[in-house]
């Protein structure tokens, strides 16, 4: 997950008031919320004992590099105008040891946060045995299992899927057993497009979330199945090139599998711990862009759950994610070759026509990520990488953890979205999917899938110009009607939706403009022509673009097709400031 995290988490907005007490931690002039009002934090026992707390973001963010947080979704029960407006959040932390209990009840005396339960190691360790062994997720693939998929694709499609290793675990560079790092590449052969737009999707980094490398693969496979089935499908794979790495954490995820209660995150390298489960580094603290620059945010303590490491990129996973993803991407966008160099000009925006997007898939909590991490400050691309979290986010209800959100629970250094976008100009983006690491089968298959699914299409449909394309109208649906042999009828419903609110941190309002035009092309994708005959304009329904929701249509003479031909037909909206969505295609088959 981004934060140090899973659990249980709902986010709070009530009026509150500060002032300093020694040690820096702030101490809150208020009534704590009744919690009979709030549902139950459940599976808070982690491997020494868990404990409840009530706390606010600022004292979360301030201790997350020590607490092993569980995280588990969000719910706002009551929001305030005030400019003094905080978050509150529950959140279970699984104890390390006695002392941080101690610390907890001490901060509790300060009136920065309030116990509301404590499991103790002997129920914890009940509880755990109880509750999970691997057998139980069998929606989920194993290690072997992700690697034997990859290879059964690839197999299976051998002209659209190819799997190439970019590097090795740490126990394998150990002299252990380990794995290789595997990235399988999904792209159409023998297409018209020149040149493809990358997309990268990564999954696993966290070996407790359970969901991420499954999911990727099922996406995958669900792609090329519909494959000339599917228009939107279709036009992806021929223009696009999908870079999947499903499992960046393999040897982590071996550990889980065999130690399911020790909810392992980190990689394996062996660290100066006493036990085993508190080994390794976590990943996604490791990538170079503002790598522990902040102390507090930051744990040098190799036994914590966010250890980050030696240096950026120490461990061989995440160097050879990022130096895979680096050299992926166009060179004549980035802010510079290495953190040093882009540090120095992140307040630049990245050009408005790069392409290609970034996806960084976590669990648990239902939340969309984006830059920044490491501050809770906007980006220079701010308002483009807003407007496309918050589409992605409306597809499963999600909340937005990112600069100006009330769901910016705590700052994160050295993560790969904020490395991708920071030092490559990649729009980057993560996702935290499902209640828990562990999400039941059922969750899974029922929720997340078809929920990620939507949200990976509309990804590639804008990943050509992903800090353009969202800022523009979307088409919702496409209904066909042959009202004879020779006549196609054809409705689009189209939307300059507005899905940004008001952010009062920023005084940012950004509402959707009107639509201005619809297009149709008929067997030409819309950047393949400038030439305006072959752009068909479609009516609004109602006489008039006048609103940021139309509805359009057009009559079609089809009598010089070719019968039993099939036709892929484009939609393209603009609103009124002359920005385009992006494009949604369906087949249409003559008789």
């Amino acid at each position: 997950m981004k934060s140090i995290v899973l659990a249980h988490v709902l986010l709070l907005s009530v009026w509150w008031t500060v002032a300093a007490v020694p040690g820096g931690v702030r101490s809150m002039k208020r009534q704590w919320w009744d919690s009979s009002s709030i549902a139950t934090t459940t599976g808070c026992f982690g491997p020494n004992g868990g404990v409840v707390i009530d706390t606010t973001r600022d004292v979360a963010s301030r201790y997350s590099p020590q607490w092993d947080i569980q995280r588990k979704g969000s719910h706002r029960i009551h929001q305030t105008t005030s400019s003094n407006e905080s978050n509150h959040v529950r959140l279970c932390v699984h104890l390390s040891d006695d002392s941080q209990l101690s610390e907890m009840q001490h901060l509790e005396s300060q009136g920065a946060l309030k116990i509301q339960s404590v499991v103790k190691v002997e129920t914890s360790r009940q509880l755990r045995e109880n509750s999970y062994d691997w057998k139980d997720f069998s929606c989920y693939f194993s290690v072997n299992e992700t690697f034997t998929q990859m290879e059964r694709l690839s197999t299976i499609y051998p002209d659209f899927v190819k799997v190439v290793s970019i590097g090795k675990s740490w126990w394998k560079t150990a002299g252990n057993a380990g794995h290789d790092i595997q990235v399988m590449v999904l792209t159409a052969p023998f297409t018209n497009a020149t040149e493809k737009v990358p997309m990268m999707v990564i999954g696993g980094q966290h070996s407790r979330e359970l969901p991420p490398p499954t999911l990727i693969l099922q996406w995958a496979e669900y792609m090329l199945e519909n494959y000339g089935k599917d228009a939107d499908i279709t036009w992806i794979l021929d223009r696009t090139e999908i870079h999947l790495i499903p499992l960046a954490n393999p040897d982590g995820r071996e550990i889980v599998e065999q130690h399911m209660d020790w909810y392992y995150r980190k990689n394996a390298r062996v660290t100066a711990c006493d036990e085993t489960k508190d080994y390794g580094v976590d990943l996604n603290r490791n990538y170079p862009m503002w790598y522990k620059t902040a102390g507090i945010r930051s744990s040098s303590d190799p036994c914590t759950s966010s250890y980050p490491g030696s240096g950026p990129l120490s461990e061989p996973e995440s160097s050879a994610v990022y130096g895979y993803v680096h050299n992926l991407f166009p060179a004549h966008v980035k802010r510079g070759q290495n953190a040093n160099e882009a540090q120095a000009y992140s307040t630049v925006p990245c050009q408005e026509d790069s392409q290609g997007i970034l996806l960084d898939i976590h669990s648990s909590g239902n939340m969309v990520y984006f830059p920044w991490g490491h501050e809770d400050i906007p980006s220079p691309n701010h308002h483009s990488l807003l407007t496309m979290a918050s589409k992605l986010a409306h597809e499963g209800n999600y909340s937005l953890w990112g600069p100006g959100q009330d769901d910016f629970l705590y700052f994160v250094n050295g993560d790969a979205t904020d490395s991708s976008y920071g030092i490559d100009c990649v729009a980057s983006f993560g996702f935290e999917i499902g209640s828990t690491w562990y999400a039941p089968c059922e969750e899974f298959e029922s929720d997340v899938v078809p929920t990620m699914r939507t949200n990976l299409i509309y990804a590639a449909k804008a990943a050509r110009e992903p800090y353009r394309l969202p800022l523009g109208p979307d088409i919702m649906n496409i209904r066909l009607n042959a009202t004879s042999t020779d006549v196609l009828w054809i409705n689009v419903a189209v939307s300059s939706r507005s899905l940004i609110v008001d952010h009062a941190k920023f005084e940012e309002r950004k509402a959707g403009h009107k639509i201005e035009s619809v297009k149709l092309y008929v067997d030409v994708h819309p950047d393949d022509t400038n030439d305006p005959e072959e752009a068909l304009l479609m009516a609004a329904s109602d006489g008039q673009f006048d609103q940021i929701n139309e509805s359009v249509n057009i009559t079609l003479n089809t009598s010089q097709w070719e019968s039993k031909s099939r036709h892929i037909l484009y939609f393209q909206a603009t609103d009124q400031k002359g920005i385009s969505g992006p494009v949604s295609a369906v087949f249409y088959d003559t008789k």
